[in-house]
């Protein structure tokens, strides 16, 4: 999957972390970011695209960044209840 390394990166998770969110074994996710294996199933797409918080279509084919940063202040804002985290991790 040419794009699940970045945004993985982008959701600020390891690939251990991937991995027991997945619930499958490290070297799984190693394998799908190297294009080293099929792929995820069609439910671990879906839950795949909910642990990074993109759709399945960013998922394979790349976010924008415009999406993409919307997104992540979104999610970040719902984890600290209220206030908004800046893109350098500040609460603004």
């Amino acid at each position: 999957m040419k794009y699940l390394k970045d945004l993985r990166k982008r959701a600020r998770l390891s690939q251990e972390k991937l991995a027991d969110i997945m619930d499958v074994h490290l070297n799984t996710i190693w394998a799908w970011e190297n294009n080293n294996d099929r792929g995820p199933n069609p439910q671990q797409l879906i839950k795949l695209c909910e642990a990074l918080n993109v759709t399945e279509t960013e998922l394979l084919n790349g976010p924008s960044n415009e999406t993409w940063e919307l997104k992540l202040i979104f999610r970040r804002e719902k984890e600290t209840e209220g206030g908004v985290i800046d893109m350098s991790g500040n609460t603004i």
